[in-house]
């Protein structure tokens, strides 16, 4: 059985020094001794925060894994390294679970040596105390083995390394260690390494144990010798905390770093222990916080600095309770993590497991819980001597009660008309505090303040304010936000990500472009079908008569669709610069609960054809939408894009418009970009609810091609209204992994068993088939029947595919403990009914419900 650690039941009273001391030193640490470089001793019963599901066959087997004996005792020891104090262990912990060593201590650059009988016999042992690797020194007796294990002496008397504990063990127990010595090979004996599937399973099983119900698997990034498992949380998208996993014993051990030092929930900064050091995070850390923005320009600052030639992935930023971290990159690849203190500014560049391997994400969830402040649109085009308008707007925020801010831009291209205050802190029929803005068109700026007078604060998102302006010359201003400052109703300061907008002023004859902001897209589609059928005889903007034939027909859909995803740099003619946004898109009435998602893969065929839906959980009068879906053209063929039925609902009308490029340049590997949009027509109503927006027929390329990544990108959701929705979802990356066809149906134990309130049913099905589940007492009486309907052939074991029983009877009441019987039948569909003759599966096991 493996050996995993509880990392996070370990109680960590150095993690603020550490984590100070290594950002300091850019993160590459040796690997430290005792407070002061000395050696310190250890008592028993200080660390008792192990998950140890091993039976041993010996005392000396416990004490090598354990550092505990059969007795109970915790072995003292002095010296070693820091963590080893901290969480506790054995020798296992330096040397591997073969005792063989040769990969460097957690956090240390020491390389373990190989402590074999055998090794240490024969005279060629590494002692790791300076040594060429292979050096020749006196062979080791039993006596000199306890010499060095409880003096730190080696075989020709002279000191090891510090890093080598001094065990303060008995005769007995000194003897019974040396005999597990001996049976150990000095030869690496190649065992099975833990994959990334069997990680996951792991890290899942490990989640279990914590009984966190509000976390689940966030990342699992790969190095060559480990994992470190990423948990996150649910209900805010934050992470929570890492993990190692070691590849070789599948063992989980403390990440040491940023996650344990700086995190100020579920790490030792004041997090679940009960906040050891509470009482020093105000003092050393401060009350200022960093916000996104000032972390990525640290971070990169840091890059920079020590000329690592790299790039920050900003989509793949890791927002920890106190911390945050980003994902480095070169060439396109992940190298390292680099992450920076949200007090301090400090920052860690994550070296110590060496570089990264692959990366994979398991939960789906975004991080995307920092309240935003936001010049909408971020880009307009407009022509010289057009007066438009610019809102700022918050998204995400909690409790605000007051808001300060400058507005920056070229007083050479743009002049400031006026700036009004938004609804946003109104709601709920509040009074405000709005002080007269100050527009200085010389300097080229805008100071805006306002606050609720009315007690407590607001939720949600929301226009602060509209800011109107004249383009008064050629050329390209950008409007910057500065000096965001939001707080709620104590007086403290919200940390908050800022971001401005750019605004173009040129002309171009583009009349697809109906709304005139300089894109081809969904909302000019939306603008057409909604008038679609009319006469119109007098042009103004927005005009939906693209061909300026008199009639808004098919015709102007199909302009629009042709040039779909075109961007200018110089705007729409004077007749089409007025964009249907007049107030910006800050004045949102409704939010859909959810982005749309990649779902529901589904194999069609063995020749490696599948479809994948994209869906929607709950739209809000949904009238169109758009959106992109990348893809490796070396790995996946596009076969077919089809209309979902969510606009149709109701027998409308609709207008859908798929484009496939396959030269489009992609982040990883050859590139292709699916775009897809569509509008409902003549009608003033959107759709509301689940459903799928367009289904993807795929083929993976290769004969023995089993998954590929799709990234869906460039999401835009339109209400009735003509207003863009708020919910702007960032670009999400799926993989999609097709499911290999099982040699024969088989119905699985299932999960957890014994188990209370719910368990997991899992089965494989060889066949395309319709899948019910009966479930009987012992004197075989029906209990609950489980129709999962139809099911393509596949694996179905994991929590989001098995079968799930919560443990009720038919009636909705939960049945009482002890056992019973589940009994699966397939039945084959007609595709696939030429595999059996009757095409005809059923299997019966056997459950324990206990309480």
């Amino acid at each position: 059985m493996k050996k995993i650690f509880a990392a996070l039941s370990i109680v960590l009273f150095m993690g603020i020094s550490f984590a100070i001391v290594s950002a300091q030193m850019g993160g590459m640490m040796p690997g430290g001794m005792g407070p002061g470089g000395g050696p310190w001793n250890i008592g028993p019963g200080m660390m008792d925060g192990q998950w140890d599901g091993r039976e041993y066959e010996s005392n000396g087997e416990r004490i090598f894994f354990t550092g505990i004996n059969d007795a109970g005792e915790r072995i003292r020891f002095s010296g070693g390294p820091w963590w080893l104090w901290m969480h506790g262990g054995g020798c296992a912990s330096c040397h591997g679970t073969d005792g063989r060593g040769g990969f460097p201590v957690m956090m240390g650059t020491e390389i373990p040596p190989n402590i074999t009988y055998e090794a240490l016999t024969l005279g060629e042992h590494e002692h790791g105390g300076g040594e060429e690797a292979g050096e020749e020194h006196e062979p080791y007796t039993d006596e000199l083995i306890k010499q060095a294990i409880a003096k730190g002496l080696d075989a020709s008397g002279e000191p090891l390394d510090l890093t080598m504990p001094r065990w303060q063990m008995n005769d007995e127990d000194l003897n019974n260690l040396i005999d597990y010595l001996k049976t150990l090979s000095a030869e690496e004996e190649i065992g099975e390494e833990v994959n990334i599937d069997k990680a996951k399973e792991i890290a899942q099983e490990y989640l279990f144990y914590l009984n966190f119900p509000d976390l689940t698997l966030g990342e699992l990034v790969e190095y060559n010798q480990s994992f470190v498992v990423k948990y996150q949380e649910k209900s805010t998208g934050r992470y929570a905390f890492d993990v190692l996993l070691d590849k070789h014993d599948g063992g989980i051990y403390p990440a040491m770093g940023p996650t344990m030092g700086w995190n100020t929930k579920y790490g030792g900064a004041d997090g679940m222990m009960g906040g050891m050091q509470g009482g020093m995070m105000g003092d050393l850390f401060g009350d200022t916080r960093v916000n996104l923005d000032e972390a990525q320009r640290l971070a990169q600052k840091f890059l920079a600095q020590n000329n690592l030639q790299m790039t920050l992935n900003s989509d793949h930023l890791h927002l920890y309770y106190g911390f945050y971290e980003f994902h480095c990159e070169k060439d396109g690849l992940p190298t390292y993590l680099i992450a920076v203190n949200g007090y301090t500014g400090q920052v860690f560049y994550e070296t110590w497991l060496g570089q990264i391997v692959s990366i994979a994400d398991l939960s789906g969830i975004t991080t995307g819980d920092l309240p935003q402040i936001a010049i909408k649109p971020d880009q307009r085009i407009v022509r010289n001597g057009d007066t438009f308008s610019l809102d700022i707007a918050v998204e995400k925020v909690a409790q605000l009660s007051g808001y300060q801010f400058d507005l920056i831009f070229d007083p050479a291209i743009l002049q400031a008309k006026t700036v009004t205050e938004g609804t946003f802190l109104k709601r709920d029929g509040a009074d405000t505090f709005w002080k007269e803005p100050v527009i200085d068109n010389n300097k080229g700026q805008i100071s805006v303040a306002a606050a609720r007078t009315t007690k407590g604060g607001i939720d949600g998102a929301g226009a602060l304010a509209t800011a109107t302006f004249e383009a008064t010359k050629e050329g390209e201003s950008v409007v910057a936000l500065e000096n965001p400052i939001l707080s709620n109703p104590k007086g403290e300061v919200l940390s908050v990500s800022a971001s401005g907008a750019t605004v173009i002023v040129q002309g171009r004859e583009t009349p697809w472009d109906v709304n005139g902001d300089g894109r081809v897209d969904i909302l000019d589609l939306v603008l057409v079908g909604q008038r679609l059928g009319e006469t119109v005889t007098l042009h103004e903007p927005p005009d939906p008569d693209v061909n300026q034939d008199g009639a808004v027909n098919v015709i102007d859909l199909v302009l629009i669709g042709q040039h779909l995803g075109e961007e200018y740099s110089q705007p729409a003619a004077p007749s089409f610069t007025k964009s249907v946004l007049a107030s910006g898109v800050a004045e949102f009435a409704r939010i859909p609960a959810s982005a749309p998602a990649l779902s529901r893969v589904e194999r069609i065929s063995e020749t490696g054809l599948f479809k994948v839906d994209v869906q929607i959980t709950s739209a809000v009068d949904l009238y169109g939408f758009q959106f992109d879906v990348q893809f490796d053209k070396d790995k996946l063929e596009v076969v077919n894009v089809k209309e979902g039925a969510l606009l149709k609902r109701g027998g409308e009308r609709t207008f859908f418009s798929p484009k496939v490029d396959a030269n489009t340049a992609l982040k990883y590997g050859a590139g292709g970009t699916i775009s897809i949009a569509a509008t409902r027509l003549a009608t003033k109503i959107g759709a509301d609810g689940e459903g799928t927006l367009a289904t993807l027929v795929l083929r993976l390329k290769g004969k023995d091609a089993k998954e590929a990544l799709l990234r869906l990108q460039n999401i835009q959701l339109v209400d009735s209204q003509s207003r863009l929705l708020l919910a702007q979802p960032k670009a999400q990356t799926f993989r999609i992994e097709l499911p290999l066809l099982p040699k024969r149906s088989v119905l699985l134990q299932n999960y957890p068993n014994p188990f209370n309130p719910e368990t997991w049913i899992p089965y494989q099905l060889q066949e395309d088939s319709n899948v019910t589940i009966h479930i009987y007492t012992v004197a075989g009486q029906l209990v609950r029947t489980l129709r999962l309907g139809y099911k393509p052939a596949g694996i179905y074991t994991s929590q989001q595919r098995a079968a799930y029983w919560d443990g009720r009877d038919s009636t909705g009441q939960r049945v009482s403990s002890g056992v019973y019987f589940y009994t699966l039948i397939a039945k084959a569909t007609s595709l696939r009914r030429d595999r059996h003759d009757e095409g005809y599966f059923t299997a019966t096991r056997k459950l324990i419900i206990q309480k």
